[in-house]
């Protein structure tokens, strides 16, 4: 558990380049793309999906963003817990009620965050 805890710690960083928000539930800091842990939102497509994406951006606008990089999915990208100016991204998007947790990766750790 503690080598878990100290790879995490040295995976966690800030994103000290540029990020642009791609959709309700994905950034990219730089060049990489980074899906938000935890994190469900409706696509760009989809009703409610806009809407997710410009909450997003309220969100991390002129904030600092930390990410604790977890894995690769299957796409490549880098799936990471995003935190913007301290606060956990997807709790705060969950809580605002723009997207919904994605309990099948996350196994309920937002369950707190549900409003």
């Amino acid at each position: 558990m503690k080598a878990l805890a100290l790879a995490l710690l040295l995976l966690a960083s800030p994103a000290a380049a540029q990020v642009r928000v791609v959709d309700g539930d994905t950034i990219r800091v730089g060049a990489e793309r980074v899906r938000i842990f935890g994190l469900d939102c409706a696509e760009l497509g989809d009703a409610g999906g806009r809407e997710a994406k410009r909450a997003l951006e309220r969100m991390i606008a002129g904030r600092s963003v930390r990410l604790e990089r977890i894995e690769r999915d299957r796409y490549g990208r880098t799936v990471a817990k995003v935190f913007a100016g301290g606060l956990d991204v997807t709790c705060s998007m969950i809580r605002a009620g723009a997207c919904r947790e994605y309990e099948r990766y996350s196994r309920g750790t937002y369950a707190r965050c549900r409003p």
